[in-house]
């Protein structure tokens, strides 16, 4: 198993361990910086909504102005900048149907 492997196991045991206690605040940062200054205020995990990502840009809430390849590049320095779990909204997942 590699060290990326390793984490994704780790962060999933997290989450899994934060739903099982109950009640819990998954904040909304809007990009590395606030994820980073959320991690120093003890916030336990994150949740990346395309509407955050998208408004810093200047852009609406929508799948056709921010692309799937954006989104995802965008979750991955949020995830590689912080060892908290994170959980991302992808809309309809780009696709027509479920």
């Amino acid at each position: 198993m590699n060290d990326a492997s390793a984490q994704q196991l780790t962060a999933i045991a997290k989450f899994r361990a934060l739903h099982e206690s109950g009640c819990f605040a998954l904040p909304n940062p809007w990009d590395v910086g606030t994820a980073v200054f959320l991690q120093h205020l003890r916030v336990r995990s994150s949740r990346h909504h395309i509407s955050r990502f998208a408004f810093s840009r200047g852009l609406p809430d929508t799948v056709t102005a921010v692309s799937r390849d954006d989104m995802l590049a965008h979750i991955q320095q949020v995830v590689e900048a912080t060892p908290l779990p994170v959980n991302a909204d992808f809309q309809k997942g780009y696709a027509d149907n479920a």
